[in-house]
Formats: structure tokens, C-alpha cells, sequence
């Protein structure tokens, strides 16, 4: 069954019974439409030719169903009001695609800034044209290849990591946490395998140092 979609409520906070993900799905591409976010048509514009030659070999989940490789709406709602961000705090996307998280926090947690890094320059255009659309002032996307040596994420409590890229980018970025994390603490979101296999794997001060709450799709880990 889809959640039941309102503007009034665009991003319900579901009961467990009732999240299902080929719903959840569903419901995202109803949320897309209503915010005039033009995912499809953005995907079929991308020239990954020409993305491939600057970029190389990266994963940026091109020619497939962008709802295949985006996080819920629905989800979405569940992580923040799992970590409460409070206002003046900074949430960071990681391979933020179309900025959804920005829009999950703009309804319900005001104050709190959103950053969003995404490689591909289209999704990074089209997620800024409906921020503007919408009078965002605390929400920003950058296109940015994550795996730059001289690349550093900006400093902020919570960062958010879907698997992207290659294996390489993730552990750089997880090493790029971990100076961050020595100036002050830090949440992470890990969704997908990869990522949080990584982090169990090869980075304890993430992993074991304080007890990371796992859930089905996604874990919270805390630097200390």
C-alpha cells in the first residue's frame, strides 16, 4: 500500500508495519512531482560520455531508475527524527543526488543547515533550481568529486553516506570523518552495504568506541 500522500504532510513518519519499499518508492516519485523536481528527465540528459572522461571510473548509478538509487522521503523523515538535528546545527549529504534530505529538514526541523555534495553536475543543477523555487536559504549543493585528494568535506555534526562512487571514495571520505571527528564529535548515517561494512570493518572509531544503533537499511554511528 503507498502512504497516503498530503501537502499538508509531504513527509509522513510511518509505522513500522507500514513501511514497505516499493511504496515507499512510490511515494517518493508522488513527493518529486509535487516539489517539481524533473528527476526523469534530468537522468536522460546526463552525457556520461563526457562525465566519464573527467571523472573516470566512478559508480553514479547512471541508466538506471533514479528511484532504485534514492533514499525515501519517507526514510528520510525516520533518520532525523531518530537524531533530532537542533537549529544551528549542519547536516551533511555525501552523495547527496537531488538534495531530498534538504527537504525532509526544511519541513521539520528548522534552523538546521543542510550541505548536499553531488558529482554529477545535472542532479546538482536541477536540486538547486527547486531550492530557489522554494525560498531554501539554509540549503546548499555542491558539485563535487567526493575522492579529490585536496577535497574536505565541511565540518558539521551529522553527515549522511549512501554507497557511491567506488570503494576507494567511501574509504577516503570515511578517513576525512575521521580528522574532522578529532576536533569534534560527529554523527554518521551509513546506508547501504559498503559503507557500513567499511566502517565495521576498518574504522573502530566509529565502530567501536561507542555502540552504533543499526537498523534495517541504515546505522547511526558516533564518534566519541
Amino acid at each position: 500500500m503507498i502512504p497516503d500522500f498530503s501537502p499538508a504532510d509531504p513527509y509522513p513518519l510511518l509505522a513500522p508495519e507500514k513501511r514497505h519499499y516499493s511504496a515507499e518508492k512510490a511515494h517518493a516519485r508522488q513527493v518529486d512531482r509535487w516539489l517539481g523536481l524533473n528527476i526523469d528527465e534530468v537522468e536522460l540528459s546526463i552525457d556520461d560520455q563526457k562525465l566519464t572522461k573527467s571523472i573516470g571510473d566512478q559508480q553514479l548509478w547512471l541508466h538506471l531508475e533514479a528511484q532504485s538509487f534514492l533514499t525515501p522521503y519517507t526514510e528520510l523523515r525516520e533518520i532525523v527524527e531518530r537524531l533530532q538535528p537542533r537549529p544551528g546545527e549542519t547536516f551533511v549529504d555525501l552523495g547527496a543526488g537531488y538534495g531530498r534530505l534538504a527537504h525532509v529538514l526544511a519541513a521539520n526541523f528548522h534552523g538546521v543547515e543542510f550541505v548536499g555534495y553531488e558529482m554529477v553536475p545535472e542532479r546538482c543543477r536541477e536540486a538547486e533550481r527547486v531550492f530557489e523555487r522554494r525560498g531554501y536559504h539554509q540549503n546548499t549543493m555542491f558539485c563535487q568529486d567526493l575522492s579529490l585528494p585536496d577535497f574536505q568535506p565541511r565540518a558539521a555534526a551529522f553527515y549522511f553516506i549512501y554507497d557511491y562512487g567506488t570503494t576507494a571514495a567511501i574509504r577516503k571520505t570515511l578517513e576525512d570523518l575521521r580528522l574532522i571527528a578529532q576536533t569534534r564529535s560527529i554523527t554518521v548515517v551509513a546506508r547501504g552495504r559498503a559503507t557500513r561494512n567499511l566502517i565495521d570493518r576498518e574504522q573502530p572509531w566509529l565502530s567501536a568506541v561507542v555502540k552504533p544503533d543499526h537498523y534495517d537499511r541504515y546505522s547511526f554511528y558516533r564518534s566519541s
